[in-house]
């Protein structure tokens, strides 16, 4: 019985309950001319349901290398991103039991400098398998967002 259970808690834990997503941003004030811009960063992310079940803060759990959408390039021009790093968590907004999917989305304010020039990651290793994959193992997997607001020329 105790092998049993210590079987169940590694595949839980190895198990690969991402099915992908997106991380967006987008200007709440798309005229604004100030030295600091307040943007929306939206992330939405696909699930394996019942794995990752209908809740707020996805994902509770397993999977995640990290807490937080961090920098991976330019971080040097972030605009003060790393001052306010934004949580990977998402909340529930739908379900199917048909298709064993979760969907969750967040999004989240903040300011940074106009000359922010940066790309934003979410990283983990539970990604589903692929189908006919270049290799055995099941590879770490990334999400990445360029942020650009610095201006435009015209």
């Amino acid at each position: 019985m105790f092998v049993l259970l210590i079987l169940i808690w590694i595949i839980a834990i190895k198990a690969n309950h991402f099915n992908g997503g997106t991380i967006n941003w987008m200007p709440v004030y798309p005229n604004d001319t100030s030295s600091s811009i307040l943007i929306t960063i939206t992330q939405s992310y696909s699930w394996v349901y019942p794995t990752v079940s209908c809740t707020t803060n996805i994902p509770t759990t397993g999977g995640s290398s990290s807490t937080t959408l961090n920098c991976i390039a330019n971080c040097s021009t972030d605009g003060g991103y790393s001052n306010h790093l934004i949580s990977i968590l998402t909340d529930c907004t739908s379900y199917s039991t048909s298709l064993n999917m979760t969907a969750s989305e967040r999004s989240v304010n903040v300011t940074l400098n106009e000359s922010a020039y940066f790309r934003i990651s979410y990283d983990s290793s539970a990604w589903r398998s692929l189908e006919n994959a270049a290799t055995t193992n099941n590879p770490g997997w990334s999400i990445v967002s360029l942020i650009d607001l610095r201006r435009r020329p015209d």
